[in-house]
């Protein structure tokens, strides 16, 4: 039978696990407090970078059960903490969970992406504006459904702040969100490109779902760093990859400096 999330309460609420982190550490909960806006990655190279960009010193381990590394600062005047989120659907959903109930609003992503479509090589950036939902995580949160929305308002940010910084959009569409790499088959790998599918990755959908959720605006850019258009052509250790990454971070921390008022629903 379809999947229905649970609409009634959950056992182990967000906020409730802060407290008991706190409770732990023998701090008071205002201490695990973050700023409304977050910029966060997955890769400890976009992380340095935005962590210079920040003038913060290096980062804490965030006092939670994954110790992600996290530090506070600001950029161009506007107060906010980078992180670096764990890779995977789950694990960075309950990472988001939490520093929504320590008060993110605004959500900035840095993430690397596979490519399915032959005009994005190694390199390139691209703003998934929605998620295919091949991911478990988005369905505890969402009604069925193909996919799921990132902010339009984080996605015209971040459109902007790259044509500020590189005077050119980044290509515009949507992602696979798969919890499995190695199940990236070729049948599904052909139906999405054909459907017009620009990248693959692995926590777009669930992190757009707990935005939806939590009413926190989530937007998310990615540099390309593999290509599956006609087979697997991997770029992880590729000059081209490692510029497109620094540019996605400092294309989110301009777009992050450009974002005023409350989330919208």
């Amino acid at each position: 039978m379809p999947w229905e999330p649970d609409r009634t309460q959950p056992i182990i609420a967000p906020d409730r696990a802060l407290a008991y982190y706190a409770e732990v550490l023998g701090c008071d909960r205002a201490e695990l407090s973050l700023p409304d806006t977050l910029v966060a990655t997955f890769q400890q190279r976009a992380l340095d970078r935005m962590v210079q960009r920040i003038g913060s010193a290096p980062p804490a381990r965030w006092p939670t059960p994954i110790f992600w590394p996290l530090a506070s600062g600001s950029y161009r005047g506007s107060p906010l903490a980078v992180a670096r989120l764990p890779i995977g659907a789950p694990a960075a959903a309950a990472a988001l969970e939490l520093m929504v109930a320590a008060g993110v609003r605004t959500v900035l992503l840095v993430g690397s992406a596979g490519s399915l479509q032959p005009h994005l090589p190694i390199g390139s950036l691209a703003l998934p504006t929605e998620a295919f939902r091949h991911e478990g995580t988005s369905h505890h949160y969402l009604s069925p459904s193909d996919t799921v929305s990132a902010s339009p308002a984080m996605v015209d940010a971040l459109c902007s702040a790259a044509l500020h910084r590189i005077g050119a959009e980044p290509a515009r569409g949507p992602t696979w969100t798969t919890d499995a790499p190695y199940r990236e088959c070729a049948a599904t790998v052909g139906r999405m490109r054909s459907a017009g599918v620009l990248t693959v990755e692995m926590e777009a959908a669930a992190l757009y779902a707990v935005g939806l959720h939590r009413g926190v605006r989530v937007g998310m850019i990615l540099a390309i760093s593999d290509e599956l258009c006609d087979s697997w052509q991997p770029g992880f250790h590729t000059l081209a990859y490692a510029r497109g990454l620094l540019m996605a971070a400092d294309i989110a921390l301009e777009a992050a400096s450009s974002l005023r008022g409350p989330a919208e629903s």
